[in-house]
């Protein structure tokens, strides 16, 4: 039989849609503009304020001398059993051994609890409590001496009257009278045991006075089997009252409420009963109903401690606000500015969570969710801290929340990134954030279908259940995902590569000065932990922004410096030269007499310096001529001159040269 050619196209078709369809769960989506960080849906928060406190106890009398009295009077039983039962038979020793273990297991528990129980009086136990009360706390959850007296003024008021109880509902005290009777029982039932063993250690004695040998043993062993039996009874009375007091105490270590101390039903009747106490504003972290009680109980908080006789029982029940909000994780999101992928701009978060009310009226910052307490997958309760108005005092991340912001915010840390980046981000349902410098290849294979996708850039990779994810530093394997219900889906339009503190245009011309950093195998998270890295990144930008002209044209000024410092010394040098040669020529130079006679000679002679002197001769006729020249140097025959010219100055400031 042949299928029609239209019917396996059809198939093929339809095969390929559904596949299609199941490719369709996996997606890789590109983030081009971004405001520099991802607000990643958490859980719904709901912050408690108050606690409802149950409170329940044990009266603990002194155990220790009532098990030294059933000691006592096992020995007295074993007296009369040696006298009815003759001794070379071992009866009265075979019904003993039980009891003997008992009373040592007895006494090693009541051992363990002998720090807190004791015959001290109560003034040492306050002074106990106000010294010790922090190591008590350690050891056992215990409150300190004021918690202690006021939980046991609670007690005793109780006691009282039912209006005294109503009183302390008023302060949300409750205090389980149920539970505090079943443990009292148990004290009663001791006390009647102690009766019945001293009745029977009286009948005893009677019988055996009256005792013949004709008597029927049978009878005697019968009451003797029935008083061991009463002390059997009181030792097992004792030790499961220290069984239950002990692991109530150690259970309460761990924060575990012992079913002992009060069971679910009995809770959840007592809640209900005393529920229209609390307050209008406060209410439980669930509803109040049999199947929500064990969520109670997880959230609650469960301590013991002892105190004037007494092992005290809190259980304390968070009371929350009726204000919802949802818990964003603050996630540093780099942002590439152009295709080179290289420059990035981010906001570093001031907080890692930020919890935004329904009404985007108002807001609080956390830290860490881990002191939160789950109550399911999309619901937990966590202390309250601080609540913000998102109008009267915002903060960077409520701005970009709730405002339609045009520019970066003036309360955001905005930093810039410059390197080799290679980070992936897991984060819930399945998605996973990369941001990657280079391209790099990311293989998903999908049951047999096997795709390759070049990746580079930012954005986010979703990968349905059924897919695997392989890149060259990481595996991407999907888990089990929950969908958080969110009522408003985040709309957020800003980009923080357009805004003028994270331009590109930064970067043009200071990149060549930068050190680039290498970011690789890291969360997102922890950029906030790096920011000593991006801290010196914008210090080098700030500092090449602020460069002064003469910062910037440094070298050249001080090599045109050197230069000028160099010629001037030079020129000191060469007129230090000049100076000490013309001293040392002037201090040997000649040394010129002149003396005053007048001598009838005519002399002629031709100057030396100046050529514009005429010589003439001199008259010798004229007395006048003869005074003119008086004053005339005359040269003698004997006299010889070291210089050849020699100067002589006179008032008329000419040079004769002779």
């Amino acid at each position: 039989m042949q299928v029609p050619t239209a019917v396996i196209v059809l198939l093929i078709i339809c095969c390929h849609g559904i596949s299609c369809l199941g490719r369709t769960e996996s997606s890789i989506v590109p983030i081009y503009h971004s405001p520099g960080i991802y607000f990643e849906p958490t859980t719904n928060i709901n912050f408690y304020t108050d606690h409802w406190k149950v409170i329940t106890h044990v009266d603990l009398v002194s155990l220790e001398p009532y098990l030294n009295k059933i000691e006592f009077l096992l020995q007295d039983t074993l007296k009369l059993c040696d006298k009815i039962v003759p001794k070379e038979e071992s009866t009265c020793k075979d019904m003993s051994i039980p009891i003997e273990v008992l009373i040592q297991s007895n006494s090693i528990k009541l051992q363990s609890l002998s720090h807190i129980i004791s015959n001290q009086s109560t003034n040492k136990v306050k002074r106990s409590l106000e010294f010790g009360g922090e190591i008590l706390k350690f050891f056992f959850g215990t409150l300190d001496a004021d918690d202690a007296r006021k939980y046991d003024a609670a007690i005793e008021s109780s006691k009282k009257s039912e209006t005294e109880l109503f009183h302390l509902m008023r302060d949300n005290i409750h205090i389980v009278k149920s539970t505090i009777n079943n443990f009292n029982t148990t004290i009663y039932k001791l006390n009647q045991n102690e009766m019945k063993l001293n009745a029977q250690i009286n009948k005893m004695n009677e019988i055996f006075s009256q005792i013949t040998k004709t008597d029927n043993l049978l009878l005697y062993t019968s009451k003797l089997n029935n008083l061991l039996n009463i002390i059997e009874g009181s030792l097992l009375s004792i030790s499961n009252l220290l069984d239950t007091t002990l692991n109530s105490i150690l259970f309460s270590k761990v924060n575990i409420l012992h079913p002992s101390v009060i069971s679910p039903l009995n809770l959840y009747l007592e809640l209900t009963k005393h529920s229209s106490q609390i307050s209008k504003r406060l209410d439980f972290p669930v509803p109040l109903a049999i199947q929500n009680i064990h969520s109670i109980i997880d959230v609650s908080e469960f301590s013991s401690y002892y105190y004037n006789n007494k092992v005290i029982f809190i259980l304390q029940i968070p009371l929350i606000t009726p204000d919802k909000f949802m818990a964003y994780k603050n996630i540093p999101l780099p942002t590439p500015h152009d295709d080179s992928h290289n420059t990035f701009a981010l906001i570093q978060p001031s907080y890692s969570y930020i919890a935004l009310s329904d009404d985007r009226m108002h807001y609080a910052m956390l830290d860490t969710l881990d002191k939160c307490k789950i109550i399911n997958s999309n619901l937990s309760i966590c202390e309250l801290n601080n609540i913000y108005s998102c109008i009267s005092n915002p903060n960077c991340e409520s701005r970009i929340l709730t405002e339609i912001t045009l520019s970066l915010p003036t309360e955001c840390n905005a930093k810039l990134l410059y390197g080799q980046i290679d980070i992936w981000q897991k984060l819930k349902n399945n998605k996973w954030i990369y941001v990657q410098s280079k391209t790099n290849k990311l293989t998903i294979k999908c049951d047999e279908n096997i795709d390759d996708h070049s990746i580079t850039g930012t954005g986010i990779v979703k990968l349905s259940p059924n897919c695997i994810g392989y890149s060259k530093t990481v595996q991407l394997i999907p888990t089990s995902s929950y969908s958080l219900f969110t009522k408003s889906p985040l709309d957020i339009r800003f980009d923080i590569t357009a805004d003028d503190c994270c331009k590109k245009d930064i970067f043009n011309k200071s990149l060549p000065h930068l050190s680039p950093i290498s970011l690789s195998k890291i969360n997102l998270d922890s950029l906030k932990y790096a920011t000593h890295q991006m801290d010196s990144l914008e210090q080098e930008l700030n500092n090449l922004e602020k460069e002064s002209h003469f910062i910037k044209y440094g070298p050249y000024y001080s090599t045109f410096t050197y230069i000028l410092v160099i010629c001037l010394f030079l020129y000191l040098a060469y007129k230090l030269y000049k100076y000490f040669k013309n001293k040392h020529c002037s201090s040997a130079g000649c040394c010129v007499q002149i003396f005053n006679q007048c001598y009838n000679h005519k002399s002629k002679r031709k100057s030396n310096i100046s050529k514009n002197v005429e010589m003439t001769e001199v008259p010798s006729t004229s007395e006048e001529d003869n005074k003119s020249v008086q004053s005339l140097p005359v040269q003698y025959p004997n006299y010889r001159s070291t210089c050849k010219v020699n100067k002589v100055k006179f008032p008329s400031d000419r040079n004769l040269n002779f």
